[in-house]
């Protein structure tokens, strides 16, 4: 069975069991009373009355439905105006589809012999039309509170969906920006590198050149071993800068001077490159400031 049968069966199910709710209703209402005066109470008129004027509005409660779809009262004035002279309109459809089936059950509310078709419309009109707009209004108003609160859900839904799509987003972003520095890392600062290797082995600085590629492989390996990570715990970080930092001395010698104060092993996870991107911009700022002066 289809998801769309089995909710069109579920509102023909809520239809005919609210329906039969009120006509229960009415029932009871009209019965007590007599009961508690004592009275005779006709269970067949009243019974098959009711719930034949109540199933006779359940067969019409699908075109109510499309009727409020159609001019919702919560939007415009005028479509409460239009509602309350279609309301009217029910009311007599309901009577003129209700007195020929209660003529046919020889259940009519009336004293016999039974009326004609049009006297009986007559009579129950006469004292029937004012509750079957009531009816109409009912269902119209609680469709109203369905409809709303099902928008409702659906503004909170697109609202998350929204909100999944914003951290989604910003998550991508994080991950662009990082495969960014890494990319600006490991070409820039490699060419570097290797120039101050050149210059090292040009100067026959062998030992500190030896020891500058062995730092630079270290490097690159960890590079390698976190290029997919979007975080790593921080004593990992620390090791990265100590060794991009150092390699950076060689290049600049006396103008670096780093200090790290020593700090425990902590297995927090924080942004992975954080450290080195802050210090490459706070290194780049003092550049400035230095050759300004």
């Amino acid at each position: 069975m289809s998801p769309r049968m089995r909710q069109r069966i579920r509102l023909i199910a809520g239809v005919w069991l609210g329906w039969t709710i009120a006509g229960l209703f009415y029932i009871i209402q009209e019965t007590v009373p007599r009961l508690y005066r004592g009275g005779a109470v006709p269970w067949k008129y009243v019974f098959v009355g009711w719930m034949t004027g109540m199933y006779v509005c359940a067969a019409l409660t699908p075109a109510l439905l499309w009727l409020g779809n159609r001019w919702p009262i919560e939007r415009r004035v005028s479509n409460a105006a239009l509602h309350l002279c279609l309301s009217v309109v029910f009311s007599i459809l309901a009577t003129v589809l209700e007195v020929p089936i209660l003529l046919l059950l020889g259940v009519f509310p009336a004293p016999p012999p039974p009326p004609s078709l049009a006297a009986g419309v007559r009579i129950m009109l006469s004292f029937g039309i004012q509750g079957g707009v009531i009816r109409y209004w009912a269902i119209i108003a609680l469709h109203a509170v369905y409809r709303s609160q099902k928008n409702a859900k659906t503004r909170e839904r697109e609202a998350f969906e929204l909100k999944v799509q914003a951290s989604e987003l910003a998550r991508q972003l994080a991950a662009a920006q990082l495969s960014s520095l890494k990319m600006q890392l490991q070409p820039h600062f490699l060419f570097n590198t290797l120039g101050a290797i050149m210059v090292l082995i040009q100067q026959q600085k062998t030992a500190q050149a030896e020891g500058t590629v062995e730092k630079l492989g270290d490097l690159l390996r960890l590079t390698l071993d976190d290029v997919e990570a979007q975080e790593v715990p921080l004593w990992r970080e620390l090791e990265f800068l100590r060794l991009y930092l150092s390699i950076e001395q060689v290049r600049f010698e006396d103008r670096l001077r780093v200090r790290i104060s020593p700090t425990a092993p902590s297995e927090v996870l924080v942004p992975h490159m954080v450290l080195q991107r802050s210090w490459r911009t706070r290194f780049a700022m003092d550049l400035v400031r230095a050759r300004r002066w």
